[in-house]
């Protein structure tokens, strides 16, 4: 989250006077950088790796599919809206700067609800804040349809924080249902739906834009995959 709000102020600046092959090569060089000191730290805590689940999860019941289902409808029109933030804002009327800026403050407040996220989870429960996140994610896709200036902006930020702490909230739920020895097992199949969300939200935002002219069938479909998923976890909720 930082590193996201710090390359979304810092690339603008950098692009006042340098290139856009420049402005790369300096991105590139810091999360290279970056990475190794990264590296370096993991390599100071010892990993267990000798642990074998005894009661292994089938992982292609239909239970972890549909978790894999809710998953990947759930972030999607987060993954989505990311994806195109400026040109989505820029279409709502917000300045170039004031739209740069929001990126940054997305960012934040992406990384704050994921800690936010994990408090109000312990204490609620995190099937009722996940429904939570996404019911007010459909609302605020909808609303982003027609917000403009300053409500684009609040909308966006509002669109980002639901995000992240709906990604905050789902490996906890998924280490409720099976438990600390087969909820990594289970999360690394149903993780996947992120990829193919990440793969495909975007382009198809692109590929809507192009033939509408608009953002409107891009956010109308991810508001209602939000809903879909809204409905598919409050089913299967009712089983748990």
């Amino acid at each position: 989250a930082l590193g996201s709000a710090w390359f979304a102020w810092s690339n603008s600046l950098w692009l006042s006077s340098h290139n856009v092959t420049q402005v790369f090569t300096i991105t590139v060089t810091q999360v290279v950088s970056l990475s190794c000191v990264a590296m370096l730290l993991w390599r100071r805590f010892p990993l267990n790796t000798s642990f074998v689940s005894a009661n292994p999860v089938p992982l292609n019941s239909f239970a972890v599919w549909s978790l894999w289902f809710i998953y990947g409808a759930g972030v999607f029109a987060g993954l989505m809206v990311l994806g195109h933030a400026l040109p989505i804002l820029k279409n709502a009327g917000v300045s170039s700067d004031m739209a740069a800026s929001t990126l940054a403050m997305m960012a934040i407040a992406n990384g704050a609800a994921c800690l936010l996220a994990g408090g109000l989870g312990d204490r609620f429960g995190f099937l009722p804040m996940l429904c939570l996140c996404l019911f007010l994610s459909v609302l605020s896709l909808l609303l982003m349809i027609w917000a403009t200036g300053l409500a684009a902006v609040i909308t966006m930020l509002m669109i980002s924080a639901l995000y992240g702490g709906f990604i905050a909230l789902y490996p906890a739920l998924v280490n409720r249902l099976y438990g600390p020895q087969s909820a990594p097992q289970v999360y690394g199949r149903i993780f996947t739906a992120w990829g193919i969300a990440g793969l495909t939200a975007a382009p198809l935002a692109a590929w809507l834009l192009y033939v509408f002219g608009s953002y409107t069938s891009a956010l109308s479909i991810a508001a209602g995959l939000g809903l879909l998923a809204l409905f598919s976890l409050y089913v299967r909720g009712e089983r748990l």
